[in-house]
């Protein structure tokens, strides 16, 4: 019997393998599949962000171009795809700074939306080619837009710069404590947020001896006169935050008197944060976020300043330390928004 004899050939690659036998082969070969990676990425997604804020603008424009509601897309839109707010705002930025055509892919596209907050185009421009030329990262331009788009200086109603803060006086009363008011021919307790629960025929006191104008607080089940309480104390509630609008906008979960609980749009009172369509609204909206985030506990206090039932609110965290925090004068103090104490019905339309 014959023995068929097998030839072994070693080093032989398959047709479909590169031939990258040294290291320095190697290297040079990936070097090259990451730079054209990369590049291809850079284009598709600079594509992406034009292409979207393309169609943003296409449907405000096609429904009245009102910036209010340019906000509540944006906001609607982000919330039901599951992303970001700053994604849409910054593909916007870039479709209105280059409305003709998607810009040069040569840079990133986070490179164009630092450039978008110029609105000189002349001057965009040759920033855009001077960060093309030396080869920028998104920090160094981002420094130049800074020092070329600054801040409008805040001035009082002599037209001169404020020197000091205008911080507000905080207003804060007593978790649970509420008002009898004598509403539709009979008596009930407000429980705000235009909430009433009408007074039950027997009470902790009897009803015989609770008038309208009395605080009161519930207790055990009963209800309780509260005779040391004062108009001051009352829409006080614990609240839990349920998403950040901007830094002075939220959605906010309010406990009534639990089990009770409504979902309400708050604004805080006295202050004006910057848009969201500026770096300086989304830097403050990501601190009020990480303020949150970090709190305890949260206390409002409710003011209704107008006859659409839209609440402006004195926001109070406590946090980790024990330490309470008046987020209204925090943001004023940080420079994350200015004082303002006439609202109009625009105010809420975001």
């Amino acid at each position: 019997m014959k023995t068929k004899k097998i030839t072994v050939v070693k080093n032989r690659l398959p047709a479909n393998l590169p031939n990258v036998k040294t290291y320095a082969a190697l290297r040079a070969r990936v070097r090259k599949i990451l730079a054209l990676g990369w590049l291809r990425i850079k284009e598709i997604k600079l594509t992406m962000d034009w292409e979207t804020g393309r169609s943003l603008y296409a449907h405000v424009y096609q429904n009245g171009g009102r910036a209010a509601y340019g906000k509540e897309v944006i906001l609607k839109l982000a919330h039901d795809l599951g992303i970001s707010d700053d994604v849409l705002y910054k593909a916007k930025h870039i479709y209105e700074a280059y409305p003709i055509s998607a810009p040069a892919r040569k840079l990133t596209a986070r490179h164009y939306d630092a450039l978008a907050r110029i609105s000189n185009k002349k001057k965009r421009l040759e920033l855009e080619v001077r960060a093309e030329k030396d080869g920028w990262t998104t920090n160094e331009l981002e420094k130049k837009v800074r020092a070329m788009v600054k801040p409008p200086i805040k001035a009082g109603s002599n037209g001169k710069a404020v020197s000091k803060l205008n911080l507000l006086e905080p207003k804060k009363g007593r978790i649970g404590i509420f008002q009898i008011v004598d509403k539709r021919g009979g008596l009930n307790i407000d429980l705000g947020f235009t909430a009433y629960v009408a007074l039950p025929d027997k009470s902790g006191n009897g009803k015989k001896n609770l008038k309208a104008g009395d605080f009161i607080r519930f207790s055990a089940g009963k209800i309780e006169k509260v005779k040391d309480a004062k108009t001051a104390d009352l829409f006080t509630y614990e609240a839990e935050l349920v998403r950040v609008i901007d830094a002075d906008t939220y959605w906010m979960k309010i406990w009534l008197e639990k089990p009770h609980w409504l979902e309400e749009k708050l604004r805080l009172r006295g202050l004006d944060a910057p848009e969201l369509n500026t770096v300086a609204g989304r830097r403050a909206k990501r601190s009020v976020e990480a303020l949150f985030k970090k709190a305890v506990a949260v206390t409002i206090t409710t003011t209704k300043p107008d006859k659409w039932d839209r609440y402006l609110s004195d926001v109070f965290l406590k946090m980790k330390d024990a330490k309470e925090i008046f987020l209204n004068n925090l943001l004023l103090e940080k420079g994350f928004a200015v004082r303002k104490d006439k609202f109009s019905l625009l105010d809420w339309e975001k």
